[in-house]
């Protein structure tokens, strides 16, 4: 069959988004995605083995070049399509490797019918007082693009599997260093200096609390990993985000109320 709806167990990283995996961590998740996936990747060059950023192709019904064939016509379609004279078209078996195969494809395909990842189960770090500063997935429930990077991975050639690369928090944009953040910080003080001009007000004590807020980064989350700390939320951002329609997010990360 084109689709399947099976079991996959993968390691994961000791903690999320570190860059280790020797405590032998594994997650376990219902895939649910095509039988085969075909990525391209380069043959040569820097890049060689890395994926070439072509669309993914499955024998999906769905897929939209094939649609009326059945699975094995599908597959032969597409294992005869030409690719770039620089690359090669490697073709991944879900049914032994689905987790690899989630990696590539879409959210969907690891059991959430949206796609985005907020269905999770989640896991919270919170301060003494009580406050939830950081939400990531369960680690037992990290999908497979959480875990490794589909940009960085790549074939080997010569062992013919993949060389799977862990995701880091810059994927997400997330700072890496205390260095960092208080650059951040400091740029931001510096562009809302403006704010102290406005008359006394609500609106003069919302930008008046942000902006000590942003100074207090360093004391309120001493001792943690910076990639954890929340950049709180300007009273701009705040407005936009109450007049915006409410949308669907792919993780709740690194931000705060």
């Amino acid at each position: 069959m084109a689709k399947l709806n099976i079991e996959m167990t993968y390691p994961v990283p000791d903690k999320y988004l570190s860059q280790s995996t020797a405590a032998g961590n594994t997650a376990s998740m219902s895939y649910l995605g095509p039988d085969t996936i075909w990525v391209q990747v380069y043959k040569d060059g820097e890049n060689k083995g890395k994926w070439n950023k072509n669309p993914i192709k499955t024998n999906y019904a769905d897929d939209g070049d094939f649609e009326n064939g059945v699975e094995e016509e599908m597959a032969d379609a597409i294992r005869a399509l030409p690719v770039p004279l620089d690359a090669v078209r490697i073709e991944i078996d879900c049914t032994t490797n689905p987790h690899l195969c989630a990696i590539w494809t879409k959210p969907e395909t690891v059991g959430d019918d949206t796609p985005n990842y907020t269905s999770l189960p989640q896991q919270q770090d919170s301060l003494a007082d009580g406050k939830v500063y950081y939400s990531r997935p369960q680690n037992d429930k990290i999908p497979p693009d959480h875990v490794w990077n589909p940009m960085e991975s790549s074939w080997n050639f010569d062992t013919e599997e993949w060389d799977l690369v862990l995701r880091k928090p810059e994927d997400f944009g997330m700072p890496t260093s205390w260095d960092e953040i208080r650059a951040g910080r400091n740029a931001e003080l510096e562009l809302t200096d403006i704010k102290g001009m406005l008359p006394e007000g609500d609106e003069k004590a919302a930008w008046d609390t942000y902006r000590q807020a942003l100074r207090d980064l360093p004391a309120t989350y001493e001792g943690i990993e910076p990639h954890t700390v929340p950049r709180p939320n300007s009273p701009e951002e705040i407005k936009n985000n109450a007049e915006r329609p409410a949308t669907n997010s792919t993780m709740n990360i690194g931000e705060t109320e």
